[in-house]
């Protein structure tokens, strides 16, 4: 069953109920206590609609004795098994008239007959279940039940005769108990596959399964009085473990594309290449075991890698388990590898590239790295200057084979969580005599936040002879914990070129203003991102909202879910940020900055215009005691970067583009790199008067006409938007998104940019 409108309160499984009672097993006419019935259908139809009915009240399967293809050969080999065990049957005699033709076979006045019983007819069979199994196996419903009926065609007509055999045996049918141990009917799952097709979750189906207050006052009142029930929904059939199953199933076979799961993965990626995605499919993966199969999956479609070419200045890199399980779907679980970079025009990290493998070694990563090198980036480059990881040593090594000239950083959460960890295991005080337990808890706490609060120090430092004199600081503090020195000098400083501060710094040679050298963070010109925060939004999106349970499917599940499910949606978020139905996401560097060129009031912010040119707005340092002054380049009514030294060494969005956003018609173009290279030095430029009232008052008689234009535009925009399919959306080139988001940022502009003219106006 696949209904065709939005499923509503109102449909079928609330309206259908399951009656209760003997009086509803016998046809209606039918005398008590009758064991035998015939019945009499005079189409296809009518008795389908019997059969339907019927089995609102009972669970009728049919009898799969004659429905059972491998029947006659199961007959067979159990006659095989009891002639090894018993003597030889005698020939029989000759008959007395051998020339006589045996008699004809009687003639059936039948073209087909069916045979249905009772869902709890047959044997019980014994559940061998191993004693470890966390779920318990339920009792089987088997209980030899005799009832069944019998489905004849008359030959020759459209004519049916059902012999409806009414003994139940073994237990009480048409009662709450038999619903429950039955399965779900038919109808009810026709229902719950229709509402899975049209992609509802649990959480959808079980809204649409809330009883009404009427019926749930009937049941609590049966309950309080103890009397039966007489009818009761088929809503209340259906719990969370039967829709998991409907959807279980559906996912699988959406996913599978061959039983074997090294075939699926090959029509997989023939697939996916269709789609126009690259994907890696090694079968061979080098390992250190030789006899140990390891293969990689390797898949990254246009989308992303457009965004991994534009913006690979930085990238994070991780791995995450209990996602999926290998090709043959044993318990040999699979690795997901994902790199994700931070998309300026949404202010969030984007997964650009995955991996899929069953070892947790250097090994496939190389060889993803190399094919992502060679075969992805053939016509561009791609050699990005710095990764993030959690502090892993495989994956360093991966990095350092294929990228020799990547920095590498350890994640400052990772580090100081393992440091914070072993701290409580190696550093303890000796307690004073008669002192109390509390006293001695309360002591080595103090003394554990002193120790993470220097190694926070150590971080930080600046300069490497800092660094240097920080760590011989906490060798003499901690000198009687020889424990937790040895574990900070192995584990940590041995590698410190990793994750001190003086490690990440990067030197320009030119001179801003005079007698400017700069010395900037090279964490700061990778946007402040110290940690690997953006992956593990990643990993906990993946398994909260798309994996949830289904983490014992194989791998071809996991692709599929990305192909099908993770990337549109990522490519829709990122959609509504570009036509302004979202807010982009600010960091907080951003937010500082901007809160910077927000807070002087609306006279002192027009006073740090200086003023207007064809492409740039010359602005007013924020707190130079001199005249000094930055150009804010504008293109295409954007503004893509300012002369300032935190927009060209640190790529921000700098404090001086935030004021002409606020002040000025022109957006920021979030999607625009940065400019890059030296700052030209405007030092020195004559600030020209501030800009003249007659300016101003040109700017807001033509103000009205630009917001009637750009009305019209967002308007068309919007309304092709609104057309377009949910696939068509998906697929929008990003160019054509951000040119949408001009249109919508232009007309915002200008019509507050009628207020901030007119109060120039006011105040000259």
């Amino acid at each position: 069953m696949a209904p065709s409108s939005r499923p509503t309160q109102n449909d079928l499984l609330l309206t259908t109920v399951r009656p209760f009672g003997p009086s509803h097993l016998l046809p209606i006419g039918t005398a008590p206590g009758t064991k035998v019935v015939r019945l009499e259908f005079k189409s296809q139809l009518a008795l389908d609609a019997w059969i339907a009915e019927q089995r609102t009240v009972v669970k009728w399967n049919r009898d799969r004795g004659q429905a059972d293809p491998n029947a006659a050969r199961k007959r067979r080999k159990e006659q095989t098994a009891r002639n090894e065990n018993t003597p030889p049957i005698p020939t029989p005699r000759p008959r007395a008239h051998p020339y006589l033709p045996p008699p004809p076979p009687r003639a059936s006045p039948y073209d087909s007959s069916e045979r249905y019983e009772c869902d709890h007819a047959g044997k019980p069979r014994s559940i061998l279940a191993p004693a470890d199994r966390q779920r318990k196996a339920r009792t089987s419903i088997k209980v030899g039940c005799k009832a069944h009926f019998f489905v004849r065609k008359l030959k020759g007509k459209e004519e049916y005769v059902v012999d409806l055999h009414l003994e139940h045996t073994g237990h009480i049918a048409a009662t709450v108990e038999s619903m429950r141990e039955s399965r779900m009917s038919d109808a009810t799952r026709g229902w719950l596959q229709g509402m899975v097709e049209r992609g509802l979750d649990w959480p959808a189906i079980k809204n649409l399964l809330r009883p009404s207050e009427e019926v749930l006052q009937k049941v609590e009142a049966c309950h309080e009085n103890g009397v039966p029930l007489d009818e009761l929904p088929e809503a209340f059939r259906v719990g969370w473990q039967e829709a998991y199953n409907v959807i279980r199933k559906r996912l699988r076979d959406l996913s599978r594309l061959a039983p074997d799961g090294w075939e699926s993965l090959v029509r997989w990626k023939a697939k996916l290449e269709g789609e126009g995605w690259d994907v890696l499919l090694k079968a061979d993966v080098f390992d250190d075991d030789p006899e140990r199969k390891v293969y990689a999956v390797g898949v990254i479609s246009p989308w992303q890698k457009k965004i991994l070419a534009a913006h690979q200045d930085l990238v994070c890199l991780d791995s995450t388990h209990h996602t999926c399980f290998s090709v043959d779907g044993a318990d040999e679980k699979a690795f997901l590898y994902t790199l994700v970079v931070k998309y300026p025009l949404v202010g969030k990290g984007i997964p650009v590239a995955f991996l899929i493998t069953v070892a947790e070694t250097r090994y496939p990563i190389i060889d993803w790295f190399w094919w992502l090198k060679r075969d992805v980036f053939q016509d561009q480059r791609f050699y990005p200057r710095a990764f993030m990881i959690d502090c892993s040593d495989t994956e360093a090594a991966a990095i350092s084979t294929v990228f020799p000239n990547s920095s590498t950083f350890w994640c400052y959460f990772h580090m100081l969580k393992a440091v914070r960890q072993n701290a409580v295991k190696k550093l303890s005080v000796i307690a004073f005599p008669d002192e109390s337990k509390a006293d001695l808890i309360a002591r080595n706490k103090q003394l554990r936040a002193l120790a993470f609060s220097d190694v926070v120090r150590l971080i930080e430092q600046p300069t490497e002879e800092a660094f240097d004199e920080q760590w011989e600081n906490i060798g003499r503090t901690y000198a009687l914990f020889p424990g937790w020195i040895s574990y900070l000098n192995k584990q940590w400083v041995s590698h410190r070129e990793r994750w001190g501060r003086a490690w990440r710094q990067v030197r320009s040679s030119f001179t801003l203003h005079s007698s400017y050298l700069t010395s900037i963070p090279l964490q700061d010109i990778f946007q402040s991102i110290n940690t690997n925060n953006f992956i593990e939004s990643w990993h906990r999106i993946l398994k909260s909202l798309y994996l949830k349970l289904m983490r014992r499917q194989r791998d071809d599940y996991l692709l599929f879910l990305l192909f099908d499910s993770v990337l549109p949606d990522y490519r829709r978020m990122v959609s509504r940020i570009v036509l302004g139905f979202e807010s982009r996401r600010l960091d907080k560097a951003e937010a500082s900055r901007r809160a910077k060129a927000y807070s002087p009031t609306p006279a002192e912010a027009l006073e740090l215009i200086v003023r207007e040119e064809q492409d740039s707005v010359i602005v007013r340092s924020f707190s130079s005691a001199e005249d000094v002054t930055y150009a804010v380049l504008i293109a295409k009514e954007h503004i893509i970067s300012c002369t300032c030294p935190d927009s060209i060494i640190r790529k921000h969005i700098c404090k001086h583009m935030w004021l002409v956003d606020r002040l000025l018609l022109y957006s920021i173009s979030f999607g625009v790199p940065r400019a890059e290279g030296p700052a030209p030095d405007v030092r020195m430029a004559d600030p020209a008067a501030p800009i003249p009232a007659a300016r101003r008052e040109v700017q807001v008689l033509g103000l009205l006409d630009r917001v009637q234009d750009e009305r019209e535009k967002v308007g068309d925009v919007l309304e092709q938007f609104a057309a377009m399919s949910l696939e068509e959306k998906g697929k929008l080139d990003p160019v054509a998104l951000e040119t949408a988001h001009s249109h919508l940022q232009s007309a915002r502009r200008a019509l507050g940019g009628i207020g901030r003219a007119v109060y120039a106006l006011q105040r000259k």
